[in-house]
């Protein structure tokens, strides 16, 4: 008898301690898409801290995932969650880096998303976010390849080559005469290399590659295999360069409707499923590289004085454009995003 009123008191315990949903209460619904394909690994651990959320906010709130660009053109998703036609979006900010620039501050940083909110970095692109976008910041995704929580984060991007690129003391590449696939994130450093960029849609690579239309691209180190690029891809060039800015935004009229708890939630979900990411793509980028090497894949590793200068224009072009576009904010991000 004693043992079963402990167990109803227990039970009757567990259920009050619970955050409850007020009766005739209903759910709320968050409208959420990516700007990337849904099947991509760098859209995973967005999809799966969702569901987490899901799970824990016990009816309260609920994200329901639309869909990629399948749904929505990447370059419109920004001003669609601005308008309030999505609630969250995971997007890379290049894709509406003419309406926040700043965007460009994430690719250029030297330190990891955890180090910039403890300096106050994050609270500058919040006000950013805010004003320009109408948004809160609930994440910075795919920052890089993290082996694990305490490890560096490695650069996200490479340069692929269909033949041997010319080294270079001063910049690390002389890419002089050589096509380049190029895309608006790192055009700056193809020209400043001496490459011609050569604007070409994704799916499009391997046919330019194997026409010698281009005779390399940039790409991160995951989703490479997928588009059969290891069958004409044969130099890869390490370091790496730029961390990635896949951003998590909400709405901000939608956050400030929020709950004190629900804020909560999603603030410290989306922060902690952060260095999972890096985590996850990089295991994924361990893969690919696996993959590509199989194929035939050479990776030229640069000297340490090399690597260091061909960091050093990568990171300066970028500050340059900032510093062009947005002067007045691009030297307080400089000091907190750089080392």
């Amino acid at each position: 008898m004693h043992v079963r009123k402990l167990c109803i008191s227990l039970a009757t315990l567990a259920v009050v301690a619970l955050p409850a949903t007020p009766a005739g209460a209903e759910e709320l619904v968050l409208k959420s898409a990516t700007g990337l394909p849904r099947n991509l690994s760098l859209v995973q651990t967005y999809l799966t801290v969702s569901k987490e959320i899901n799970e824990k906010a016990k009816g309260k709130l609920r994200i329901d995932y639309l869909g990629g660009p399948d749904v929505t053109p990447p370059s419109k998703l920004a001003n669609a969650l601005k308008r309030g036609v999505v609630d969250i979006i995971h997007c890379p900010s290049g894709y509406y880096a003419g309406v926040v620039p700043e965007g460009d501050a994430i690719l250029a940083s030297e330190r990891s998303p955890a180090e910039i909110r403890a300096n106050g970095g994050m609270a500058l692109l919040e006000k950013i976010w805010n004003k320009a976008l109408n948004a809160h910041i609930l994440g910075w995704y795919a920052a890089g390849f993290q082996d694990t929580k305490d490890s560096p984060i490695v650069n996200l991007y490479n340069l692929y080559f269909t033949e041997k690129p010319p080294l270079d003391a001063v910049k690390g590449l002389n890419l002089k005469g050589m096509k380049i696939r190029s895309t608006p994130t790192y055009r700056p450093l193809l020209e400043a290399l001496g490459a011609t960029p050569v604007g070409m849609k994704g799916s499009e690579i391997y046919v330019g590659l194997q026409r010698g239309v281009v005779q390399g691209f940039g790409w991160p180190g995951v989703a490479i295999t997928g588009l059969g690029l290891g069958e004409v891809v044969k130099y890869r060039v390490d370091p790496g360069f730029y961390k990635g800015n896949n951003m998590v935004i909400i709405n901000l009229d939608t956050w400030n409707k929020l709950s004190p708890d629900l804020k909560a939630l999603l603030d410290k979900s989306f922060e902690e499923g952060e260095v999972r990411d890096n985590m996850y793509i990089a295991a994924d980028a361990r893969s690919e590289t696996a993959k590509m090497q199989k194929a035939g894949m050479q990776i030229i590793k640069l000297d340490p004085k090399s690597a260091a200068a061909y960091q050093k224009v990568s990171i300066d072009v970028i500050w340059n454009r900032l510093e062009k576009r947005v002067p007045d904010t691009a030297k307080a991000l400089r000091a907190k995003f750089t080392k």
